[in-house]
């Protein structure tokens, strides 16, 4: 990618050591992600950019596909990772869609091998913890062909990583068995799979369709991941009851969430339940390399301290319910200054650029005038800097060129 804004070295645009903070300013629009996706092309390190929300994280991940040149056709020139929010209110009785789970488990998974690209993350979402590092190498299983493949064996298997039987797959976590063929939709992945039997061995291994059901491409060999944060077999069960027991003092008689769990069943909102079924959890940073470079978008930190104040909140409103069975945020979420120090003093966050970007105005082009580019003219006389002008219609960039030609003003 041929660099139009960082015209330095990459030395030159990053803090000198760990712990300081270097402040890119000036950059406006879609610069600043122009200027993070060349700083990724040119740096062998893992770029985090954490956003200040979710629709933020959804701009800087489609703009840096856009300007690194990922078409989604080919290989991608550059890896842009995204892990995404759950998209669920804090104590909410609801479960965040199996494509985000897919997604944010996808990327934990790759997080743990070398990455050199961006990851981009809401301050919300880096916030809460998730399970320990230790849990994907475990909870994950490889299926090759010529493989011994026992169908009922298996289905323990599947379901304690937590799919569901289904009798045709059409989402990310489910399974479903037809005689010699198994149809497996892993999390993490663009399609699901058919495994074809010859007795007990994996004869072949086919993505497929799952609206025609016709195949897509043979593969040699199939990498599963859990399908939920959370381990859901017999071992993660009896520590969930456990850890129930001593953390919340009620009959579990009359407790939806236990029966079910305990009924090997998942209730809906039982993500936010997270710290039963593990001794300890982890943190988003645990996964990231030592050497990654945080850019922390401008706003970001204060809509760190909007979200703990909307989490503080609703467990007050929620504390007082005859059966609340919720604890306060410490539990499953870092506070602000956990993060904070993150940036500042731990060692495993090398570096942290504030992106604070400057919008530019909005310039009306003036038909009747002489030169019809007098707005744009004089914001660039201003500025005297690289400026985008980004037409608001697909048609209005040929009107524009025609009176920059006439005003003779060349962008």
């Amino acid at each position: 990618m041929r660099q139009l804004i960082l015209n330095s070295t990459t030395q030159q645009l990053v803090p000198a050591k760990d712990g300081d903070t270097l402040s890119w300013n000036g950059l406006s629009g879609s610069a600043e992600i122009l200027a993070v996706a060349e700083l990724a092309q040119a740096s062998d390190n893992l770029i985090v950019v954490i956003t200040a929300d979710s629709s933020a994280t959804e701009r800087w991940t489609n703009g840096i596909n856009f300007f690194a040149g990922n078409t989604g056709e080919d290989e991608d020139t550059l890896a842009v990772l995204r892990f995404p929010d759950w998209e669920t209110l804090p104590y909410d009785v609801f479960s965040p869609h199996q494509d985000i789970i897919s997604e944010r488990l996808a990327s934990l998974s790759q997080l743990q091998g070398k990455v050199k690209g961006v990851l981009t993350v809401p301050i919300s979402t880096i916030m809460q913890k998730v399970a320990p590092t230790s849990y994907l190498g475990g909870a994950c299983f490889n299926l090759a062909c010529g493989q011994t493949f026992d169908v009922a064996e298996q289905r323990l298997i599947l379901e304690s990583a937590g799919y569901q039987s289904a009798d045709m797959v059409v989402e990310r976590g489910q399974y479903a068995v037809r005689g010699a063929l198994v149809d497996i939709f892993p999390m993490g992945s663009d399609l699901p799979v058919r495994i074809d039997l010859l007795d007990d061995e994996i004869d072949t291994l086919r993505t497929f369709d799952p609206e025609t059901q016709r195949t897509v491409e043979q593969i040699k060999a199939l990498n599963l991941l859990p399908a939920k944060e959370f381990p859901f077999d017999d071992a993660a069960i009896a520590r969930f009851r456990d850890r129930w027991h001593t953390t919340f003092n009620v009959d579990v008689r009359r407790c939806s969430v236990y029966q079910d769990v305990s009924s090997y069943i998942a209730p809906n909102g039982v993500e936010y339940y997270l710290p039963l079924f593990f001794e300890k959890l982890d943190s988003l940073f645990d996964y990231l390399p030592q050497d990654a470079i945080f850019v922390l978008e401008a706003g970001a930190m204060a809509a760190a301290d909007t979200y703990l104040t909307e989490v503080e909140g609703r467990y007050e409103s929620l504390r007082y319910d005859i059966q609340p069975y919720i604890w306060q945020h410490k539990s499953y979420a870092k506070t602000l200054t956990e993060v904070s120090a993150y940036f500042l003093t731990n060692q495993t966050l090398s570096m942290l650029l504030s992106l604070q970007a400057r919008l530019c105005p909005t310039c009306t082009l003036m038909h009747d005038l002489p030169n019809p580019v007098t707005h744009y003219n004089n914001f660039y006389s201003a500025v005297r800097d690289l400026c985008c002008l980004l037409p608001s219609l697909p048609g209005a960039e040929k009107c524009l060129m025609s009176c920059c030609a006439k005003a003779q003003f060349k962008p």
